[in-house]
């Protein structure tokens, strides 16, 4: 994603993280609230919001620059803010109380 040399790359690369966090984000969360889940499965869990947190730190620096606030005519910019408030909400679902209900994840 980062190092995407053209700008329908970058955006279908950040449709599908969109698409894949709105999928498999919310049974991790899951995962990681319930005390029945097995201690692997929850190791496993917590590698993959480690993970999602550092792609939301990389992702909150693309949605300053510079590069990217040049090229706001295309949908790049407004992608990659939806990416980073998605991504966001998702690092934070983790130390909530109740994830989202069905259908409370950002859309695509």
């Amino acid at each position: 994603l980062a190092q995407a040399e053209c700008e329908d790359h970058a955006v279908a690369a950040m449709r599908f993280l969109l698409a894949a966090l709105e999928v498999s984000w919310p049974p991790v969360v899951r995962a990681l609230r319930s005390v029945a889940t097995p201690k692997a499965v929850h190791d496993e869990c917590e590698e993959v919001a480690k993970q999602l947190s550092s792609l939301c730190a990389m992702i909150r620096t693309m949605s300053r620059s510079v590069r990217i606030e040049r090229r706001s005519n295309g949908p790049l910019a407004a992608l990659c803010r939806k990416l980073k408030a998605s991504l966001e909400e998702a690092v934070a679902a983790v130390g909530r109380g109740s994830a989202p209900a069905r259908g409370g994840w950002p859309r695509v």
